[in-house]
């Protein structure tokens, strides 16, 4: 905008006079756009930004720099050389404001003389609103309602919208795919050849009797890079030659109310959109508002355009749509039970797998969960995202996700705890609100949460949005596993980027707090995981406490670190009245003392203490007088403890980052095995933990290059 000012005289005026009035009619002029071939908006460009100059059907009007040639008259609306009313924006501009637009089209070709005409385009959309028209035209205006059913007449006072026919729409093999921009696609080595091959196999197989020919889906945290996965295996597809259509019920075609009662036609209408031979990726949000404002697609409109021309499906968060027996049909008879066809779909809840095969075949079609990439190393992520200080508690911290790693890279507040500018934080604010707000958010429901970070299973968190605790769903990660019968199952991962802020706000809601006080200090173990530096072992310390808390919240004991009972009688850094930072570790247990509450386990993290035996100490008390002390040495390597055990402890573990495949025992020092660690830290732990650094150091071949 800076440029138009520059312009010279009676330019400068005029740009001044009339730009107020007439960016408005632009955005009304533009917006109420319609043809036989489809919305024609400010220039025709395919999705590289290509001029599309040979993509004009027979029929449509004709365009001169954007806009049709005057005396061109546009069907479902007055001639605009008269003026008139579009029922939804107000006036159509008159001859005489026409007049002024082609002035300032003038001027505006001064000032803009390098750029794409579709940035008129953006502005007359983020100007032209309402306010810039005169309160007695808006008096005037009428909403136009949209025709709810399939090709229904609706109220003879409407205006009519012109229905899609398969002619106006692009050949399947030739529909416009989202542009991939930067960053670097980043995944483990050979990740999307896999998905690609899983997909083609998927493409040429077709139901029988015995096999149920399965989808696939990709299900990750709200804006943990299921898009972009998309977007890749999009292309990859057509470079293949494999005909592909790409879309979204989210960002720019969110679902409406209409939508969601109508989910055919909601994905027929769609597709369509997709189709367009003026499909514009970098004007998608009011490209797309124009043309479901004016155009009406039919469901056999679609199967018509599709014939039995071969295609894969491709659905952007699927789970945004409520499934029903009709809809899961529809997508099982048009796009996997026949060769030539597969659907592929996203989505943040793994709950929508269960929903969808239950719909399409009563749990007889399984859902092929594919886990989505994360980074393959700190050197890959370093160099694709530019992020040259990245460590891995950081990586860790953001579940290896890339996108989020990504988002981090963008903000310079990266070392600040939380509220990221460049980071998603709307949809995990409104999940844990919702959480907040629901009466059954007790402290049963807050320890289901935590046996999460052990256990894995998401029917803890319940099986429909029914459960207080669904909506945290979309903010954990997913993965697979065998098990030993040969089947698969899916299981959730914790990504402390989300999960430390749920706990930050649960922990002020005074049912959790009155229950367990150190509760809001089970956050801050994780924040100072990601913020430990390298080599201090504080990292490593913070994740041994925290999943301590957890299990002892949980009862989830493993029988072996933490060989106790059950008890809801937990402290941690309380019952206490000693000299915490005592050089002495017989003069600190003289200062713990009894709770008074019986079976009762106390948790101390003694930080600020001089002595080197112990890092973590454990006391259960089952009973007045009977008390059994734990004590725990942390090491991130394979180094030993220099001391022995120490006398009245009733264990003594050294918790090394690097373990032995069989467990240890040296002068009163137990050191587990891999096994029991692994069982220890539990699914989302085990992830973190030294060896998983060393993996991520670890500068190798192994990102996917293709």
């Amino acid at each position: 905008m800076a440029a138009m000012w520059r312009l010279p005289g009676k330019s400068l005026l005029l740009c001044k006079q009339v730009l107020p009035r007439v960016v408005g009619s632009i955005g009304t002029r533009v917006r109420s756009l319609s043809s036989h071939s489809a919305v024609v908006f400010m220039k025709e460009t395919n999705s590289k930004g290509e001029t599309n100059t040979n993509k004009r059907k027979e029929g449509s009007p004709k365009m001169s720099q954007g806009f049709p040639e005057e005396g061109t008259p546009l069907e479902g609306h007055p001639s605009p050389s008269g003026g008139g009313l579009d029922e939804e924006h107000g006036p159509i501009p008159s001859s005489d404001l026409r007049a002024e637009i082609s002035e300032l089209k003038v001027a505006m070709s001064q000032a803009f003389q390098n750029e794409d005409w579709k940035l008129v385009g953006d502005l007359a959309v983020q100007l032209g609103g309402k306010e810039n028209r005169p309160a007695a035209t808006m008096q005037d205006t009428k909403a136009v309602k949209r025709q709810r059913t399939d090709g229904g007449a609706g109220d003879s006072s409407e205006p009519q919208k012109t229905p899609v026919t398969k002619d106006m729409l692009q050949e399947v093999t030739n529909v416009f795919l989202p542009p991939i921009k930067d960053p670097k696609f980043t995944a483990e080595a050979g990740w999307l050849k896999e998905t690609l091959d899983i997909i083609e196999k998927g493409f040429e197989m077709e139901d029988t009797d015995d096999i149920r020919v399965p989808p696939m889906a990709l299900v990750r945290c709200s804006r943990g890079g299921k898009t972009r996965a998309l977007k890749e295996i999009a292309h990859g597809l057509r470079q293949k030659s494999v005909p592909v259509l790409f879309v979204s019920f989210n960002d720019h075609s969110s679902l409406k109310t209409w939508d969601r009662e109508n989910q055919i036609l909601a994905l027929c209408t769609r597709i369509a959109f997709e189709a367009l031979p003026t499909r514009d990726h970098e004007n998608s949000g009011w490209q797309f508002e124009s043309f479901n404002t004016n155009f009406v697609v039919s469901q056999d409109t679609i199967l018509q355009w599709l014939g039995v021309e071969p295609c894969v499906l491709l659905i952007d968060e699927l789970n945004n749509m409520p499934l029903n027996y009709e809809f899961a049909e529809w997508l099982r008879s048009k796009f996997l039970n026949k060769k030539g066809r597969y659907l592929v779909f996203s989505s943040h809840v793994i709950s929508t797998n269960g929903e969808l095969s239950k719909y399409m075949d009563r749990n007889k079609r399984n859902v092929k969960l594919r886990s989505l990439p994360k980074i393959p190393s700190l050197a890959a992520a370093r160099e694709n995202f530019n992020f040259n200080n990245l460590k891995p508690f950081e990586a860790l911290y953001y579940g290896l996700i890339p996108a989020l790693i990504y988002g981090a890279s963008q903000d310079a507040a990266i070392r600040q705890p939380l509220g990221f500018e460049h980071l998603p934080t709307a949809k995990r604010s409104q999940a844990i609100q919702v959480c907040k707000n629901d009466e059954r958010l007790t402290p049963d429901a807050l320890k289901n949460l935590l046996r999460t970070f052990i256990t894995g299973n998401s029917s803890d968190l319940g099986k429909s949005d029914q459960n207080v605790l669904f909506p945290l769903l979309q903010l954990m990660s997913t993965s697979i596993r065998q098990r030993a019968d040969g089947t698969f199952e899916s299981l959730i991962h914790w990504v402390p980027f989300h999960m430390v802020e749920v706990l930050n706000q649960f922990s002020t809601l005074p049912q959790l707090a009155s229950k367990w006080s150190f509760l809001g200090l089970l956050p801050g173990l994780f924040d100072a995981f990601a913020k430990s530096k390298e080599k201090s072992g504080d990292g490593w310390e913070n994740l041994f406490v925290a999943v301590v808390l957890i299990r002892c919240i949980t009862g989830l004991f493993d029988g072996t670190i933490l060989p106790f009972e059950p008890t809801e009688s937990i402290s941690y850094q309380t019952n206490y009245t000693g000299n915490q930072n005592t050089s002495d570790v017989d003069t600190f247990l003289e200062g713990i003392q009894d709770p008074g509450t019986y079976p009762h386990i106390s948790v101390y993290y003694p930080d600020h203490a001089q002595f080197e035996v112990y890092d973590v100490i454990v006391v259960f008390f089952r009973d007045a007088g009977d008390k059994k002390i734990y004590g725990y040495q942390l090491r991130e390597g394979v180094k030993l403890p220099v001391k022995d055990a120490m006398q009245g402890f009733e264990k003594s573990f050294v918790i090394r980052g690097k373990t032995a495949k069989n467990e240890w025992q040296d002068r009163g020092w137990i050191c587990p095995n891999n096994d029991a660690l692994s069982c220890f830290f539990g699914e989302s732990g085990r992830n973190w933990t030294p060896s998983r650094w060393e993996d991520l150091e670890t500068d190798d071949d192994m990102q996917d290059s293709t």
